[in-house]
């Protein structure tokens, strides 16, 4: 139900692709910038739903949420990627780079952590994932 009021609540809501930064808790928004950490944790969010629908036998539904996470990333290799290895870290309500919140690119583990989930068993933490060796990480 997380990800689904998400995507009801954030995601082309105001006539543009992508997910808005906030909502109030009518799920009305109260910030449109674009911020690629927002964008990478759903895309993170949908690959580990998705896969333990699959788990579960219900992989109708894990392949629904697999359209989703597609989708999401079609608009981050749209506007968030600037190029191999860079990212802009927020987007404007027209999905153009912006610096409203911060100048610069204060971090990237959003998106490393993002790009290495769909190697991941789900587990109940990323890095017990990788210290476990679980994975095609491990590998």
């Amino acid at each position: 139900h997380l990800i689904a009021t998400a995507v009801i609540d954030g995601w082309d809501v105001d006539g543009a692709p992508g997910f808005v930064y906030t909502t109030d808790f009518n799920g009305s928004v109260i910030t449109h910038e674009r911020m690629h950490w927002v964008l990478c944790e759903a895309i993170g969010a949908g690959v580990v739903l998705a896969n333990t629908l699959r788990e579960e036998d219900r992989g109708e539904d894990g392949e629904a949420i697999d359209m989703l996470v597609a989708q999401w990333w079609d608009y981050a290799n749209a506007y968030f990627r600037e190029g191999p290895g860079r990212w802009f870290h927020e987007l404007d309500r027209e999905n153009k780079p912006s610096f409203i919140t911060w100048p610069g690119k204060p971090d990237v583990y959003h998106a490393a952590q993002m790009t290495l989930l769909p190697m991941m068993p789900v587990s109940p933490t990323f890095a017990a994932a990788i210290r476990d060796g679980k994975g095609s990480l491990a590998s």
